[in-house]
C-alpha cells in the first residue's frame, strides 16, 4: 500500500539517514567508537524524544516475522531488524529499519522504508 507525500516526512528520513551515516563514520583506528559518535548515539539514540531505538522485547516477540528481512546483499540470507528510526508527521507513521551491530567493520543495512510495521 502506497502512502501520500510528504515533504516533512522525506525531510525527516533524509536526515535520519544522513545521521545514521554520520554515526558509522564515527569510530576511532582501534575500533572503539569516537567522541564524535558518542555524542551522535546521545542526541538521537537515546532519551524520550530519540530518532533511533531497538524494538521492544514484546514487539520483538509478537512481530519477529515482520521485522525480519531478506539480507540485502546476500540471497538466503534473512536479517532481523529491530532498530529503527522514527517519523510521525500528523497521521503518518513512517520506520527506517536496519541492521548494524555499531561495530566499525559491521555493514549498515537500510533493509526497510515505510509505513510503521509492528502495528497492535
Amino acid at each position: 500500500h502506497g502512502i501520500p507525500f510528504s515533504l516533512s516526512a522525506a525531510e525527516r528520513l533524509r536526515d535520519q539517514l544522513l545521521v545514521l551515516n554520520k554515526l558509522k563514520e564515527c569510530f576511532n583506528p582501534d575500533g572503539s567508537q569516537s567522541i564524535k559518535g558518542k555524542e551522535i548515539y546521545q542526541n538521537y539514540f537515546t532519551g524520550g524524544n530519540a530518532w533511533f531505538s531497538d524494538s521492544s522485547d514484546t514487539e520483538k516477540n509478537m512481530f519477529s516475522k515482520e521485522l525480519t528481512f531478506p539480507h540485502p546483499e546476500t540471497p538466503g540470507e534473512k536479517l532481523f531488524c529491530s532498530w529503527h528510526g522514527k517519523v510521525r508527521i500528523s497521521n503518518l507513521r513512517i520506520r527506517i529499519h536496519f541492521h548494524w551491530s555499531f561495530a566499525k567493520t559491521a555493514p549498515l543495512n537500510v533493509v526497510y522504508i515505510g509505513q510503521k510495521i509492528t502495528k497492535v
